[in-house]
């Protein structure tokens, strides 16, 4: 299935204690996607208060989730080996002539994006969410009165995210192009390591022609920084580069406790690689880390032509400073419509990821998400007032979703923009780099790539 949401930048926010800089993003973290395509993250509900990550930051009240995970309660696999990459469909990988050490990529198109994964690419996934999706019930209002009244971020609503699954690596390498004309000429990248310490990078970029954002990571005092003169790390590499999340969706009705919303709101639950962050950043909001022109990538496992391409197009309208808006937001509002008296929805990637076909160029609109969804499903509601989705035909339930996924190779076009009440546009011949950053993100949200094998399957919440 699809890998979630892709992050801009995938390295770990240096403002953080040793031990979550040294780990990455992982399973239980609450974050906030910031901005520029990081994550900033504010506790880990697997891990008690006095944690040296969590450090105390917790809300009032906070009791970590049990029991403890176990490693039969998670999934992990090596999705990608070295000298993997991710490359749009216009983009063909050709032999370094300079040596086996690279990777080059050629291409004629306007536009495109490439993520290199040099040293292969884990996934870990929660293999049951339903415990998760209780506890996010019972959670969910304080988490939002700690980190607006207590730490004053000034999150909306549906701007906080509990981690289910990860794909992280030790390095990585993304670059995207936007140009306004084609010319005579193919645009040629190469991505390599370097011994080169005057660049502080373990990898880097070259090319011939216009590109407008290339990054590698991590960058060579972003590893010394985390050794921090421990004599057992200096030679070791973390994999805490984390490409891409997924998440659990939720939307809760609006009572006198919820505020800083005006109707039913949508909350992202992170539960792997396969989610669509809003990158939206609220006025009173954290700042977020300041992104770097270049960085570091990875090697992994080189796919086929067909499961390396996916397509971009950055072209989408805009009305007014509004932002786009996750797939999840327009079916949880169903939900809670169809359910008058129920409390809270809750949905997961593989629902809306499971209503697109091949024919969908563009992200459908939220209400072509509900008519789709009403062939495939029933809306029930539990003695809670949880509101979820049961498919028909169980058949039809998308644990494993290879095939409507794989529509993501064709389809990723327009993915990013959820023609609901607001769209957004951004075209690539007048968008700055710093607009670029999410598109990238956005790029991939489908999963633009199918895996070698198949991908860790999701559990339904039982």
């Amino acid at each position: 299935m699809g890998h979630g949401t892709p992050l801009w930048l995938p390295e770990p926010n240096e403002n953080r204690h040793l031990n979550y800089r040294r780990r990455g993003a992982a399973i239980g973290d609450v974050v906030y996607f910031t901005a520029n395509g990081g994550l900033d993250f504010l506790f880990n509900i697997c891990l008690d208060s006095d944690d040296p990550i969590n450090n105390n930051n917790i809300p009032e009240g906070f009791s970590p989730f049990r029991p403890h995970l176990e490693e039969n309660d998670t999934r992990r696999f090596q999705e990608y080996g070295e000298e993997s990459y991710l490359a749009s469909k216009s983009i063909t990988k050709e032999k370094d002539r300079m040596g086996p050490a690279g990777l080059v990529f050629v291409s004629s198109a306007s536009e495109g994006a490439i993520l290199t994964m040099p040293e292969g690419v884990y996934s870990e996934d929660l293999a049951r969410v339903s415990g998760f999706d209780r506890y996010l019930c019972e959670n969910l209002e304080s988490w939002y009165k700690y980190v607006n009244e207590v730490r004053e971020w000034g999150v909306e609503m549906g701007e906080l995210h509990l981690v289910t699954g990860v794909h992280k690596s030790k390095a990585w390498g993304i670059a995207t192009f936007s140009n306004e004309m084609t010319t005579a000429m193919d645009l040629r990248m190469r991505f390599k390591s370097t011994d080169d310490l005057s660049t502080g990078r373990l990898y880097s970029w070259e090319y011939d022609g216009v590109v407008d954002s290339p990054r590698t990571g991590p960058t060579r005092s972003q590893q010394e920084a985390i050794f921090q003169g421990d004599d057992e790390t200096q030679h070791q590499q973390f994999e805490n580069q984390c490409l891409f999340v997924r998440t659990v969706n939720a939307a809760i009705r609006r009572t006198d406790a919820v505020k800083n919303s005006t109707t039913a709101t949508s909350i992202v639950v992170v539960t792997g690689s396969n989610q669509q962050p809003d990158l939206r950043r609220s006025p009173g909001g954290p700042n977020p880390p300041s992104p770097s022109n270049s960085g570091q990538s990875i090697d992994v496992n080189t796919p086929t032509s067909e499961q390396s391409s996916f397509r971009l197009n950055f072209s989408v309208e805009r009305n007014g400073p509004s932002v786009q808006k996750h797939p999840s937001k327009a079916i949880n509002e169903f939900l809670l419509k169809e359910k008058p008296n129920g409390k809270i929805a809750i949905t997961h990637d593989y629902h809306w990821a499971s209503l697109l076909t091949k024919n969908d160029l563009t992200l459908p609109s939220g209400e072509e998400f509900v008519k789709r969804l009403k062939e495939l499903c029933n809306v029930i509601e539990d003695e809670n007032g949880t509101i979820s989705l049961e498919y028909k035909d169980p058949g039809s339930n998308p644990v494993n979703m290879r095939e409507r996924i794989a529509a993501g190779i064709e389809n990723i076009n327009n993915l990013f923009a959820l023609q609901t009440d607001d769209t957004i546009t951004c075209n690539p011949k007048t968008a700055n780099k710093s607009e670029m950053r999410p598109y990238y993100n956005n790029a991939l949200v489908t999963g633009g790539c199918s895996h070698d094998h198949e991908a860790p399957a999701y559990s339904e919440s039982e």
